[in-house]
């Protein structure tokens, strides 16, 4: 098994660093950002990105890649993606509270 996939995200956003995964388990509906490095497939390869648990057994292969010559540019993926400090703050200043009501309409 190759390292090729780094998650750079998720349904919520970005997340703050960049992290190998072998393989991802998605449940229906769920979405998640991935770069894939092709660097180290010989030319002329053909890679898969293939449903392990499909509902119909004729449909595994959900996407073909074919690795072809200048296809694949040099790239390492960034250590740090998302600075999250500045937008969660540590200390508020002001704290609110909210009543919500339903309406009829």
């Amino acid at each position: 098994r190759l390292n090729l996939m780094y998650q750079i995200g998720t349904e919520g956003g970005h997340i703050s660093s960049p992290t190998i995964r072998p393989n991802i388990f998605m449940a229906p509906g769920e979405r998640y950002d991935v770069l894939v490095d092709f660097s180290g497939i010989p030319e002329g390869s053909y890679l898969y990105l293939r449903n392990t648990k499909p509902i119909s057994p004729l449909l595994p292969d959900v996407m073909q890649f074919r690795i072809v010559s200048g296809s694949v540019p040099d790239y390492n993926p960034p250590n740090s993606l998302v600075d999250y400090s500045s937008v969660w703050p540590t200390h508020p200043t002001v704290d609110r509270s909210f009543l919500l009501h339903p309406t009829n309409h």
